[in-house]
């Protein structure tokens, strides 16, 4: 068992194409494709990959305030989060 105190450690940077086949992620149901993988990117990557993701999402003409099944936007969304902020930093640059 891990102690409490072990930090992750991510041994891989990712690919840009690791990076973008999140775009092609599809959300079950009816939720907005756009927030589905914004929200997908967030929780999955590093800051510095959801960065480069945001990029790649923009380039591909997506929409940043997409709103998600609770009514929020991922800005929204990482406003309520403690450690969204790197990640809220990354939404209001772009």
């Amino acid at each position: 068992m891990l102690k409490k105190d072990k930090q992750k450690v991510f041994k891989d940077e990712w690919s840009d194409d690791h990076v973008k086949a999140y775009l092609d992620r599809t959300p079950y149901g009816d939720e907005n494709a756009d927030f589905y993988v914004l929200n997908i990117a967030y929780r999955y990557m590093v800051a510095d990959d959801f960065a480069r993701f945001v990029g790649f999402f923009k380039e591909a003409g997506r929409d940043l305030n997409a709103v998600g099944p609770e009514d929020k936007t991922m800005e929204q969304l990482l406003k309520e989060h403690a450690q969204g902020e790197e990640y809220l930093e990354v939404l209001l640059a772009a």
